[in-house]
């Protein structure tokens, strides 16, 4: 029996701790309450995805799918030229969670200061 993993859950999962983390990156930088660090110095975000499963080659990671609108994988079948499919990701520009809040996509649109 084969089960589907809760994808749209795990991004939403791994949204929220780069959230916390880009959070955390914006106090150490806040030169009110005394910077930890500068904004032009490098910054690591690190989170461990060990549970998230595996993936095969053809799929993009949870991970990944966290930072950028990636939706589910579709096919366009040209019915004059059936062979020859075109396939790739919708766009997603957001999740909406359970309780009806959107997570939207924001880390690599904002723009650095």
């Amino acid at each position: 029996m084969w089960l589907l993993a809760p994808e749209e859950q795990i991004v939403l999962r791994y949204t929220a701790a780069l959230d916390a983390k880009h959070q955390k990156y914006i106090q150490y930088t806040n030169k009110e309450h005394g910077s930890v660090i500068e904004k032009s110095d490098s910054y690591i975000i690190a989170v461990n995805g060990s549970k998230a499963g595996d993936y095969s080659s053809d799929e993009i990671p949870y991970i990944v799918q966290a930072v950028f609108p990636f939706g589910l994988p579709h096919a366009e079948i040209n019915w004059d030229a059936p062979g020859d499919p075109t396939t790739g990701y919708n766009h997603r520009a957001e999740i909406e969670k359970k309780i009806g809040l959107q997570c939207v996509y924001k880390y690599l649109s904002q723009k650095r200061v």
